[in-house]
């Protein structure tokens, strides 16, 4: 999930992988959609309320993890769009500030491996470009 002002998109530092990273995620619990782990997680991590039609799907890729440290799943990414403006409350326990990157700053970041940034694989890079520029062209 990623919020994004124009070309701007929110980062956050993660205390759990003390770095850098682009989204608020979780494992989507019995019983429960995508759509709703989706808010759950928004409101717990960066105190923000969405509504399901707020979030934009941007993509799904399997998230082969294991080699960077995680698990094997499913990556369901969508777009909460809002401003800087925003009232975002921290979930302290998770997450220890944000920041505003560029798109292109954010890609280069993550495609050339920069330590500052949560890992991703080769796949979600590709994708996230794919999507990042479709958004900043205004094609759906």
């Amino acid at each position: 999930f990623f919020f994004t002002n124009s070309r701007l998109t929110l980062l956050f530092y993660s205390l759990q992988t003390k770095k850098w990273d682009i989204s608020s995620a979780g494992h989507v619990e019995k019983g429960k959609s995508i759509l709703e782990t989706a808010q759950c997680e928004l409101a717990e991590e960066l105190g923000i309320t969405a509504n399901a039609g707020e979030l934009q799907y941007a993509f799904t890729i399997p998230a082969e993890q294991t080699p960077l440290g995680g698990c094997n799943a499913f990556e369901h990414v969508y777009f909460l769009h809002g401003n800087s403006e925003t009232k975002m409350s921290l979930g302290m326990e998770e997450v220890s500030g944000v920041s505003w990157v560029s798109a292109s700053k954010l890609l280069a970041a993550l495609q050339n491996g920069d330590d500052n940034y949560a890992p991703r694989t080769k796949q979600y890079c590709e994708a996230m470009g794919s999507f990042l520029k479709k958004m900043l062209s205004g094609i759906d």
